[in-house]
């Protein structure tokens, strides 16, 4: 997950590598710099957008009501 997420303005988020995650962290802080920066960055981050889970948070009220329903 590499981007900004709607839900809560102001949250870039830049998670979920697993293990290739030390590897990674140059490249990924390069990308979001760039989003950060309102540059286009060097690869789409509409693949990895926090908006590709839905609208609604994963704890939300909603989601415990419906798992005790």
């Amino acid at each position: 997950m590499i981007g900004h997420d709607d839900r809560a303005p102001g949250l870039w988020h830049a998670a979920g590598h697993e293990g290739a995650g030390i590897g990674l962290s140059a490249g990924t802080g390069k990308l979001l710099a760039q989003a950060l920066a309102g540059q286009s960055p060097d690869l789409d981050l509409a693949p990895f957008a926090p908006a590709r889970y839905g609208e609604q948070a994963p704890n939300s009220t909603t989601h415990r009501e419906e798992a005790t329903a």
